[in-house]
């Protein structure tokens, strides 16, 4: 339900305080106008940068009194009601102001005054921090981020039927009665799970080198100092996760690079027993740290652009064991 339907109902039920979660202030300022001169009500809107701010003629005798004082704001919306209609009053960020006791204190009385003469306080803010002497007195509504982008068709009504996950067991070696049967379907078979597990391997690799070039590019970047010589910032995190990438590394074991195997035992020595504390107050340690891992990642710089290229070494099925090139990149 849009954000006029559900103001224009809590209106119609009398609920003279009404404090709406918005991120976009703008969109929700538009929509409440657009409702109160549909609905023919009295509105303002009051901030502490514009003051008060009438719609209408009916609202100058209003708008003459002190607008920068907010309870003499709050105060005015009483000279917009009418006997028959309702009277909106807008305050945007107005939770900046509920630490004061006095301004609690006139917006009680107001609320109250409004199941009277139907003057409905509307408090405008990205946050909901009403104060425990109003909480009674207001409900709470939430207004949509898209503001008047949003647009219910774009949603369908439920996601069921909309996914899926395919998932199988391979075999990891053609079945041995396919040999007797037929050793050229076979070996055709043997090829075929061979080329999987390559390319699941390239993948992992692939996957495996982006990561880790990530991790120590944005780490030496943290460490190498400005164009002015002051250094920069970083946390703990930039060493943490790469330790994490090194155990999860290890813990795969997919060991089919050399290459890469060499660069993470290198980076995970350099890090070894490094605090980051004592990194940011050690300026040898920074530049050992940096030289470091400015060379590996200067090798996998190289590893990003070659990879298209690079086949894969991984140890023969053959009854010599002997290793070979079995599938390519």
């Amino acid at each position: 339900m849009s954000l006029t339907n559900r103001l224009g109902e809590y209106v119609a039920a009398a609920f003279t305080g009404i404090w709406i979660q918005s991120h976009e202030h703008a969109d929700a300022l538009s929509e409440i106008g657009q409702l109160c001169r549909d609905r023919k009500w009295s509105s303002a809107v009051w901030d502490v940068d514009r003051g008060l701010q009438v719609a209408g003629a009916r609202g100058q005798a209003a708008g003459a009194a002190s607008t920068s004082d907010p309870i003499s704001a709050i105060r005015s919306i009483n000279a917009l009601a009418t006997a028959d209609g309702s009277a909106i009053l807008v305050l945007p960020n107005f939770h900046r102001f509920l630490q004061s006791a006095e301004v609690v204190q006139a917006i009680a009385h107001q609320v109250q005054q409004g199941k009277q003469n139907r003057t409905f306080v509307v408090i405008l803010s990205p946050i909901v921090q009403v104060p425990v002497e109003l909480e009674k007195h207001f409900v709470i509504l939430e207004h949509d981020r898209l503001g008047r982008l949003y647009n219910p068709t774009d949603y369908p009504p439920t996601l069921r039927g909309l996914f899926a996950v395919d998932f199988d067991f391979p075999s990891v070696d053609a079945p041995e009665y396919l040999a007797r049967l037929n050793p050229e379907l076979y070996a055709q078979e043997r090829r075929r799970i061979s080329e999987r597990f390559d390319e699941a391997v390239r993948l992992a690799e692939e996957a495996f080198v982006g990561e880790f070039s990530k991790l120590v590019s944005h780490l030496v970047e943290r460490l190498t100092a400005g164009p002015d010589g002051e250094r920069k910032v970083f946390r703990d995190s930039a060493v943490n996760n790469l330790r994490e990438f090194f155990d999860r590394f290890k813990h795969l074991n997919v060991r089919s690079n050399a290459d890469l195997d060499r660069l993470v035992e290198t980076a995970s020595q350099t890090l070894s027993g490094v605090d980051p504390h004592i990194v940011r107050n050690s300026n040898s340690l920074r530049q050992q740290v940096t030289t470091q891992l400015s060379a590996v990642q200067s090798v996998l710089d190289g590893m990003l652009v070659d990879q298209p290229r690079r086949r894969i070494l991984r140890q023969g099925r053959g009854n010599n064991g002997a290793g070979g090139e079995v599938g390519s990149a």
